[in-house]
């Protein structure tokens, strides 16, 4: 307000008088400015208090693709690759599979009357685990407890040792590769690919597909190859019929019937049921090959080598 008579304050009076209500945030440069220029009358900032800063939330930092959104590969020449879509998110025993950053405290903020305003600390988020996940001691980390697939479910990161297909392999599903057993409901098409580490069980049948196993393969129909498919495993394969098809494993090999096909077993073949019959194509074993039938009356070209190792 202007004076009203008496004397001006001198400016070191007025800082002190100033200073004895505004503790923080002070602008003496323009405090000087009125003071020199005679301002009155209008309202003119002289002090700024600091906002609080709000704390940073807490957020999951993932090692693995938990939103399962895939997109096909687009190759060089323009056309789309729908065979590897990478569905499965294989990890390894110890596997570090999320960390989890906490929220920050913020930062408070102050009045000109040198109050303190609060902040508020960020949203805290936790991790929550299921089957096959530990947490680590202080809660921010989450590992495998073992091979198999992650998955991020209702809230909760599990490892699944067995990775089920409930239709065929095929271009919904893309080609296979999983560090643990396969379960196919299905059939696998011609041209795809299946590769596991553990066993692999197929409910319906193979065509001119590739199909690798580190143990066993079950195949429940057969295998009906179309001069393409091939089947190799380090343990056993049984299945009932194997036709048109490249076949190899490290132990057995049962069917009820091997017609035009190469078929090498590291340990013995046994075909045998209704038909036990082997037609056509090249069967080779280490040890023995029992079977009920061999050859056709058509003069078919059938092979069977026995009492040396295939490889």
């Amino acid at each position: 307000l202007p004076p009203d008579g008496g004397n001006n304050l001198g400016f070191d009076k007025l800082v002190k008088e100033v200073k004895n209500k505004i503790l923080y945030g002070l602008d003496l440069d323009k405090l000087k400015e009125i003071y020199e220029k005679k301002i009155y009358n209008n309202k003119i900032c002289i002090a700024r208090g600091k906002l609080p800063i709000k704390g940073e939330n807490g957020y999951i930092k993932w090692y693995f693709n938990f939103e399962n959104k895939y997109k096909p590969k687009i190759l060089k020449d323009g056309s789309v690759d729908y065979k590897n879509i990478n569905l499965i998110n294989n990890v390894k025993k110890g596997e570090k599979l999320a960390e989890r950053i906490p929220a920050t405290e913020g930062e408070n903020g102050v009045t000109v009357t040198g109050e303190v305003i609060p902040a508020t600390k960020g949203q805290e988020v936790y991790l929550k685990i299921g089957q096959n996940v530990f947490l680590s001691e202080d809660e921010n980390a989450a590992y495998a407890i073992k091979d198999g697939q992650v998955v991020y479910r209702d809230g909760k990161i599990s490892v699944y040792e067995v990775y089920d297909i409930n239709g065929n392999v095929d271009n919904t599903t893309g080609n296979i590769y999983f560090n643990g057993m396969v379960k196919i409901k299905g059939n696998v098409l011609t041209g795809f690919y299946v590769k596991a580490m553990s066993d692999i069980e197929i409910n319906g049948v193979v065509e001119g597909a590739i199909i690798e196993s580190n143990g066993n393969v079950i195949v429940k129909r057969g295998i009906q190859g179309f001069h393409k498919g091939k089947l190799s495993c380090k343990g056993n394969i049984y299945t009932k019929f194997i036709e048109n098809s490249n076949v190899q494993a490290n132990n057995d090999i049962h069917a009820e019937a091997i017609m035009h096909s190469k078929v090498i077993s590291g340990n013995n073949i046994e075909v045998n049921g209704k038909k036990g019959l082997i037609v056509g194509g090249i069967c080779k074993a280490k040890n023995e090959i029992k079977v009920k039938t061999i050859g056709s009356p058509m003069g078919t070209s059938t092979v069977l080598e026995v009492g040396v190792d295939p490889e």
